[in-house]
């Protein structure tokens, strides 16, 4: 999804965020579902994030804490397997906030990850990456799709990222919805080349 303005962008992924679980649903695979329980939205790394790369995936689940060092080993070892697939295994001692921005995207994206969800929402995960980082992030972004069987609903507005990755993409301009489809359907768009190519913001 990409449009000119960006506060209508999050009313999407504020839908998710704000709603109360015992008072929402959504439809999904046909089955009326909790969503807080499979949608999982990006927290990013911060100032309070004051651990190694694997102990932020460790205490994400474990928030009280661990029962005892058995229960840390193989919680650690649960985080390290994970860190594997997103390519930061090497950084697993590092401090998070240490790490190149590139990277601190795939931990945030790693953490997410770790609840296990069926949906993953990403605001902008793009948002401050030179050229090379976006491509980087857009080629990650499919891999993990693909390896955890999840669905993406991405709110961008790199055009270069939306079109490389997504397979299908909602076009808003103002707040209203003027086109969807594939990439090279939303390319061919009249009302999509006035709005962002041809027209004035």
């Amino acid at each position: 999804m990409f449009s000119k303005n960006r506060k209508k962008k999050v009313y999407v992924i504020d839908i998710f965020g704000v709603i109360e679980a015992a008072s929402s649903s959504i439809s999904l695979s046909k089955k009326n579902t909790n969503m807080q329980k499979v949608i999982k939205t990006l927290h990013k790394i911060g100032s309070k994030d004051k651990e190694d790369v694997a102990g932020v995936i460790i205490h994400l689940n474990t928030p009280g804490g661990t029962t005892g060092t058995s229960e840390e080993a193989a919680m650690r070892a649960e985080a390290e397997e994970l860190l594997r697939k997103v390519d930061l295994y090497e950084n697993r001692n590092d401090l998070a906030t240490s790490l190149p921005y590139g990277k601190q995207r795939h931990l945030e994206i790693a953490r997410a990850l770790a609840t296990h969800p069926s949906i993953l929402l990403l605001d902008e995960p793009a948002a401050g990456m030179n050229p090379q980082e976006s491509d980087d992030l857009m080629k990650f972004i499919g891999r993990i799709r693909d390896e955890f069987d999840l669905s993406i609903l991405m709110i961008e507005h790199h055009m270069q990222v939306i079109m490389g990755i997504c397979e299908h993409i909602y076009v808003l301009n103002y707040g209203g919805q003027i086109a969807d489809g594939t990439a090279a359907e939303i390319q061919a768009n009249p009302a999509v080349i006035e709005a962002y190519l041809g027209g004035d913001e």
